[in-house]
């Protein structure tokens, strides 16, 4: 007998019958209509592997088992039975499911054959006589295995600080019948939640040990564990290493880095030529510096990552109408960059550069007659390889000024400064650069504008913008990629503590969450974060002293925060760079910790932080030697 994979029949699974009912005769003894002869619905037999009933029933079958199901129907009126099958192709597939190719009599099989992975599917098994009554039954098939571990979105936690986790992998529910267990090192994690068959979420344990974790998954069928290195626990409050290291040669300035997990890039410009160095290990080794630049004097450094993309972009030789904008693009995680593509010469300043996919975007300031300026936007399709010649990013008779800049895939979102009141404007792109929407405008006529870039970050298509009028910082949220904002702005923190520039501010997010520090009145650094879509604003001051500070940076992680800053009197060696952290997403903090072994006569300046989960690495300018240059530390191994 030929067997198939079953088709897809879409029914009720109801019990149905026919009944007929009797007529009555007139006064004149005329005609009745005749009762029909009653039908019985037919009724199914199941096999005695199945468990439960009378109407759900389910089967556990191992992954290298096989088994034959068979069904049998009686009918009380001797009716001939026809047998259907509602079940989802891919699900049936999975389940190693098949049947006989002929559905008809009053006995039907289905056959169970050995298969690849754990797996649940959920039939509906309907016997019907040619009068539509009918019976049906529910099944939930479970092939039965041990869970298998994919990816964890976390890389490390603190030990003793819980962290929200997320476990990709399969055969996690098996149809809601298994109960799932994740363990770091053995320690059994807390609030776990299976949410499908692909993904759980837990929180770390709080007895968790130091160093590298073995993350693992076990039901009553089996364990999995996370391939070795996926996960390590580190202490908290963060230990640093007892020595910083030099970072460059001598002389290094301008540096600026981004990461993507443990792979950190970083570039600076040293001897008048911009370098970079990759690190693959979360900061613990570093590549040796390549040079990016050719002859032109390099300023406005700027780095951007997604994936194995990292992209470069410098203003060359600037004088007093700008200079010349040159990019480099690397499709290898930084190990080989192309040639340097020129986007503008003599005119550009201001630059601001995204990344997202093979996409990319470069927005810039360009001078023109009568000191009019421009913002002119450049885009690529091809991850760097070839841009389309730079453009206004639309048409206006108004001066604009310090652009930045986003994207996410064919969008692509630039806030900037426009009009005789430069008021913040936003475009839109959705077609990669092809084509940019007219600017509108976002914040309020009356205000006294910062005339410093606005700040973008965005979780997916939620897109947060944030920017400073009358000393406060102001925000937005746009939840399709830029597309479309709200009419009014949100106060994200008032003047209160004094005037907030975004020139010393900076943002971060996760899904809903806003994060911001920032230098308000030039002494006090704060920190204001929106918990939830319209959520009221909560802050907290960090600094502990009345001191000059600026360069702040904030980094949002879960259940975590990171705070730095440069604090402290830069001419007489007094500034330090300034490590805050929090635990609880920002309600509290630890209280600020100098970073760094360096004296009290060495100034500590420009502070670039990475972070990777709960690792910490920090990049700055330090005058410890003959004269400034970069040094970092990081969190002990």
């Amino acid at each position: 007998m030929r067997l198939q994979t079953p088709a897809v029949f879409l029914f009720l699974p109801l019990a149905l019958a026919l009944s007929g009912c009797g007529g009555s005769s007139g006064g004149g003894g005329g005609n009745s209509t005749p009762t029909p002869e009653p039908n019985d619905a037919p009724t199914i037999q199941v096999p005695v592997q199945l468990s439960g009933g009378p109407v759900q029933f389910s089967y556990v079958l191992p992954i290298t088992g096989s088994q034959d199901l068979t069904f049998n129907a009686v009918d009380l009126n001797g009716d001939a039975l026809d047998w259907q099958v509602a079940v989802s192709a891919p699900g049936a597939t999975a389940a190693g499911l098949m049947f006989a190719s002929s559905l008809s009599g009053s006995v039907f099989t289905i056959n169970l054959a050995p298969v690849a992975a754990p797996v649940s599917a959920t039939l509906v098994v309907l016997v019907e006589d040619p009068f539509g009554a009918a019976a049906a039954i529910d099944i939930l098939l479970v092939r039965s295995g041990a869970p298998a571990v994919t990816g964890i979105n976390r890389s490390s936690a603190f030990a003793t600080a819980a962290q929200d986790v997320t476990v990709s992998g399969s055969a996690f529910a098996l149809g809601n019948t298994v109960n799932t267990i994740v363990s770091f090192s053995g320690i059994v994690a807390a609030n776990i939640v299976v949410v499908d068959e692909s993904t759980l979420t837990c929180t770390t344990p709080m007895a968790a040990s130091l160093g590298a974790n073995t993350v693992g998954v076990s039901n009553q069928f089996g364990a999995a564990t996370a391939p070795p290195g996926s996960f390590t626990m580190y202490s908290y409050p963060v230990d640093l290493l007892d020595n910083d290291t030099a970072f460059d040669s001598g002389g290094g300035a301008q540096l600026v880095t981004a990461n993507v997990g443990a792979r950190m890039h970083a570039a600076w410009v040293e001897g008048a030529a911009v370098l970079l160095s990759t690190s693959l290990d979360g900061g613990a080794t570093w590549s040796a510096a390549m040079t990016l630049s050719g002859a032109e004097l390099p300023s406005s450094l700027l780095i951007a990552v997604d994936g194995d993309t990292v992209a470069v972009a410098w203003i060359g030789d600037i004088t007093g109408s700008g200079g010349s904008l040159h990019v480099r693009t690397s499709t290898d995680a930084g190990l080989v960059f192309d040639p340097v593509v020129d986007l503008a010469t003599g005119s550009a300043f201001t630059p601001a550069i995204c990344v997202s996919e093979q996409y990319m975007h470069c927005a810039w300031m360009k001078s023109g007659p009568a000191l009019q300026q421009e913002v002119w936007v450049a885009s690529s399709t091809t991850t760097g390889a070839v841009w389309n010649v730079g453009k206004p990013a639309y048409a206006t008779a108004d001066d604009q000024s310090v652009p930045s800049i986003g994207c996410l895939g064919v969008d692509a979102w630039i806030a900037l400064r426009q009009g005789p009141d430069q008021r913040l404007y936003t475009t839109h792109t959705s077609n990669a650069g092809f084509f940019w929407s007219s600017g509108v405008a976002r914040s309020s006529v009356a205000a006294v504008p910062d005339l410093e870039q606005a700040l973008f970050c965005n979780a997916g298509q939620r897109v947060f913008l944030v920017w400073a009028d009358d000393g406060a910082l102001q925000y937005m949220i746009s939840e399709n990629a830029g597309l479309g904002w709200p009419t009014l702005q949100s106060v994200l923190r008032p003047a209160d503590l004094g005037v907030i520039s975004t020139a010393n501010a900076a943002v971060d997010c996760e899904e809903d969450r806003l994060v911001a520090t920032y230098v308000a009145g030039g002494t006090n650094v704060a920190f204001s974060r929106v918990g939830a879509l319209g959520a009221v604003p909560e802050h907290v001051t960090l600094s502990t002293v009345s001191e000059v500070a600026r360069q702040p940076s904030v980094a949002l992680r879960g259940n975590y925060v990171f705070a730095s800053w440069s604090g402290g009197d830069i001419a007489s060696g007094a500034a330090r760079i300034k490590l805050d952290t929090s635990t609880n997403r920002g309600t509290s903090f630890i209280g600020p910790a100098t970073f760094g072994d360096g004296s009290g006569t060495t100034a500590q300046d420009a502070p670039r932080m990475i972070i990777d989960d709960a690792r910490v690495w920090m990049g700055w300018v330090d005058s410890r030697g003959a004269g400034p240059a970069l040094f970092h530390n990081r969190t002990e191994q």
